[in-house]
């Protein structure tokens, strides 16, 4: 039997690589039982996603005898031979998930509004001045939707974001099909749909989705034409069907690339990632024998390219035109912190976004686990910290698989540090983060296997060994049914009504109300002070100029209409106070939410500072 388990290795690839026989769970063990003693076996110094190690014996197998796969086999053979209905559920998930209705957000509010004065003739402005700050993709592809349909109507810009998680879907399946054959690829697949993050953002209005989508379509070019050969250690015994690459690996290199590039300004991290992976490639391969002249040739073109793209792009992107020319804030406030406030960076890495990267930014995002703290006395434990270690720890697995893949995914950790981190900017990385996850499953299985097998390490560590064994596997179906959970959760919230009035408990159910006021009662580019994190929203809404009063504010009732929306947070009251602003008379009629909440529009108006009055005794000098 231990000979017998050895040999399923290779055997359980041959039968399951992509392209081949849509096998049973049955015919693979008779298929893997047949070519158990016509397959020799190759060493490996990696680990097999999903197959057993092969032995270095020949040791001949009856050839009737029977195979038991390994927990991982059978969860790949499973997923395989179930792929339509797994196709059909996921399928179903996202129909039910998908409404049509803007899942308001500042970001996303800020995309349309420049979009639509893109699509009104109005240039790449924001508040009536050129904007330096957000990307020009998803601007663009918003403009575009706004002069084919209309700016009355935001369901084909959902339309299109949804059709891109699938795009990514589909390129996600690509890549691991070329990486590690069919079977893999389809859990990586369904492991991405089910995961809440990705479904959520899939119903987002912002350029999460699309950049994964370039950044997919680059990798799997990528794939295609540098590594044409199936790894030893993934499809060992299968005859290597791939080819040259096909212009469509080169079109999605390149096209991919110019995707992501104009989607976010992560795609400094990509073209980084891309020089550093492509350059010690280069440099182990002048070492080779025989030298691979084309395979360098390929690499130096590719090299020049990513260097030449970033050029192209920062001598055509949109925010440096107009009357103030700039870099574009991203870069100059990233620049800036490099060459003059670096002790402050590092604070801030180290003081503020790794505990944030930690608790529970990395577990929420790949995992779906938001563990919470737990009070021990004075102090608050995460329970999310350790969840989150392990899946950064994994990721260094991605560096004996692909480099890319490891530099891109410590690159997005790095950038996070940096600047900021958030649960949506994991997204970029999901896809390889999650794979590194099924690695390290497959890995401690693996290890429990072979230690639950060796008798002489005694009766107690054998037993530990078997439950380390099967507790990995329970703690990888938690992790899947926890995300259906919350991907269930997000479709009832979804599919509520009225939407707008229960997203997010009703913190913007006001906001059509108060817009509709503001285009009825206030006069085109007026100034309106509102909350915090109303002010890009209703600026889309409304066509005016909705600001959230702070430090760079500078209104003046006397010489532009400004207007206020109340009730103000506190931060808002200040700033009124200090620049001597107080509410005038209501305009529009009050706008009441659902649960009572009472929303009114004022007029600003300047209040004349009170003369202080003499002290007692002392008249007039």
């Amino acid at each position: 039997m231990e000979v017998q388990e050895k040999k399923q290795g290779p055997a359980l690839a041959a039968a399951t690589a992509g392209g081949g026989p849509h096998a049973t769970p049955q015919a693979l063990s008779q298929t893997i039982t047949q070519s158990a003693t016509a397959t020799a076996p190759l060493a490996s110094s990696q680990p097999i996603p999903g197959a057993r190690r092969p032995g270095a014996a020949a040791t001949s197998v009856p050839a009737e005898a029977p195979v038991r796969l390994s927990t991982p086999d059978r969860v790949l053979a499973w997923a395989d031979s179930h792929r339509r209905k797994l196709l059909a559920v996921v399928i179903l998930l996202y129909a039910l998930g998908f409404n049509g209705q803007w899942r308001m957000e500042p970001d996303s509010a800020l995309y349309l509004t420049i979009g639509r004065n893109l699509a009104e003739g109005r240039g790449y402005t924001y508040h009536g001045a050129h904007h330096h700050l957000a990307y020009p993709g998803l601007p663009w592809l918003f403009a575009a939707t706004f002069k084919v349909f209309g700016v009355d109507t935001l369901l084909p810009a959902h339309v299109i974001i949804l059709l891109c998680g699938a795009a990514a879907l589909a390129l996600t399946y690509r890549l691991f099909y070329l990486h590690a054959g069919r079977p893999t690829a389809v859990l990586m697949t369904v492991a991405l749909a089910l995961s809440r993050t990705f479904y959520r953002y899939c119903f987002e209005l912002l350029s999460d989705v699309p950049f994964l989508v370039g950044v997919m379509a680059f990798l799997v070019g990528y794939e295609a034409i540098f590594f044409r050969r199936y790894d030893r250690d993934v499809r060992e015994g299968t005859p290597d069907p791939r080819g040259k690459p096909s212009p469509w690996d080169w079109a999605l290199l390149f096209g991919g690339l110019a995707l992501a590039m104009v989607m976010r300004p992560t795609m400094w991290a990509l073209l980084l990632a891309i020089v550093g992976a492509v350059a010690v490639s280069l440099l182990r391969g002048l070492f080779r024998r025989p030298l691979r002249k084309g395979r360098l040739a390929v690499g130096c073109a590719l090299l020049a390219a990513a260097v030449a793209a970033g050029g192209v792009f920062y001598s055509l992107d949109p925010r440096r035109t107009g009357p103030a020319e700039s870099t574009g804030d991203y870069e100059i406030a990233f620049l800036d912190a490099l060459t003059r406030g670096m002790h402050g960076l590092l604070g801030k890495a180290l003081h503020t976004n790794l505990p944030a990267l930690l608790h529970p930014s990395a577990s929420e995002a790949v995992l779906g686990v938001d563990a919470g703290h737990l009070d021990v006395g004075r102090h608050a434990v995460s329970m999310s910290a350790l969840p989150s270690i392990l899946v950064i720890a994994v990721g260094a697995l991605l560096f004996r698989r692909r480099l890319l893949w490891g530099i891109w995914v410590a690159v997005t950790l790095l950038m996070m540090l940096l600047t900021v981190v958030h649960v949506r900017y994991f997204l970029q990385v999901l896809p390889v983060l999650l794979y590194a996850c099924w690695l390290a499953v497959v890995w401690v299985y693996r290890r429990g296997a072979t230690a639950g097998a060796n008798a002489s390490l005694g009766p107690v560590r054998t037993r530990s060994a078997r439950w380390a064994r099967r507790g990995v596997m329970v703690v990888a179906a938690a992790v899947v049914g926890l995300n259906l959970l919350r991907v269930g959760s997000l479709i009832a919230e979804q599919r509520r009504t009225p939407f707008v009035a229960r997203y997010r408990d009703g913190k913007y159910a006001a906001t059509p109300g108060v817009a509709a006021v503001l285009r009825a009662e206030t006069p085109e580019g007026a100034w309106v002070l509102v909350p915090q994190k109303y002010g890009r929203i209703l600026t889309y809404l409304s066509g005016r100029y909705a600001v959230e009063p702070g430090a760079a504010t500078l209104l003046d009732p006397a010489e532009q209409p400004v207007y206020v929306v109340e009730p103000m947070d506190e931060a808002g009251k200040a700033w009124m106070d200090q620049k001597a602003l107080a509410d005038g008379p209501p305009v529009g009629e009050r706008v009441t939410t659902r649960r009572g909440k009472e929303w009114q529009v004022y007029r600003a108006t300047r209040v004349e500072p009170q003369s202080t009055p003499s002290p007692p005794g002392r008249g007039p000098g």
